[in-house]
Parts: structure tokens; sequence; C-alpha cells
């Protein structure tokens, strides 16, 4: 099961936090929905850091909540790919 690049906008996902500390780069979704994962750039240390959501199971309206994260990564690129890493552990 591939993990692909989402538009975030199509989901409830709790976002709290300021723009001014940190921008989400890059959402990905697993092909099912159930777990989401966004790479987050901190502007103030100038590293990156990725966090994994699950679905609630709420039953109501599709929402999410923090599972799993991971920081202090030197580059985007490897923060994607400890994402996608983490997200592949969290299907099993």
């Amino acid at each position: 099961m591939p993990i692909k690049s989402i538009d975030p906008n199509g989901y409830h996902i709790p976002q709290q936090g300021s723009p001014l500390l940190h921008q989400n780069l890059a959402w990905y979704a697993t092909d099912d929905d159930r777990l989401l994962g966004v790479v987050i750039r901190d502007l103030v240390d100038n590293d990156f850091s990725w966090v994994i959501f699950a679905d609630d199971g709420s039953g109501q309206q599709p929402g999410y909540c923090c599972i799993d994260m991971g920081i202090n990564s030197k580059t985007q690129e490897e923060a994607t790919a400890k994402l996608h890493q983490a997200m592949e552990r969290q299907r099993e």
C-alpha cells in the first residue's frame, strides 16, 4: 500500500501553533486515509519534524489525532523518509 501526497484541506486535521514558528511543507496519507502525515519546518531552529495522525474512530465527521512524531531532522528529505518509515510501521 503506497503512501500518497495529499491536499490537507480535504481532511479534518487538528492544527495548532503559529505560522510564525513553523511551516507545513508536505502532507501524505496511506491509500485508505487511515493515517495522515505532515513534514514541518521549524522556522526558529530551521530544522525539520514530522507528525502522524490517525483516524480518531469517532464515526462522525472524519477526524484525526496525533499518534507519533519525530523532531530534529537536518533536511526535508530526511524528515520525509523518517515519516514514511514511521507510517509504514504504524500500518502493520
